[in-house]
């Protein structure tokens, strides 16, 4: 079975935001972003949205998810 995370090792670390294949990219990083938040795994999601952010460092949305993925971090510390 493939992994989330197995689909998006193929990207580009290219700095041309224009590129379709880095633009893509970033969505990827940010839909599996998404996924993960929404399975409860805010580590994860914290660690695409990162990769969305190297990729676009102004991209607001991957920011948003960081943040959400440290605040479920830190919730599920506390439930420990």
């Amino acid at each position: 079975m493939t992994s989330p995370d197995s689909l998006t090792q193929n990207s580009t670390n290219s700095s041309d935001l224009s590129s379709p294949q880095v633009g893509h990219s970033v969505e990827a990083h940010l839909t599996l972003a998404r996924v993960y938040l929404s399975l409860n795994q805010p580590t994860l999601a914290q660690q695409r949205g990162q990769a969305a952010l190297d990729l676009d460092p102004g991209n607001r949305e991957a920011q948003q998810l960081i943040e959400q993925g440290q605040a479920g971090t830190a919730t599920s510390r506390k439930t420990l």
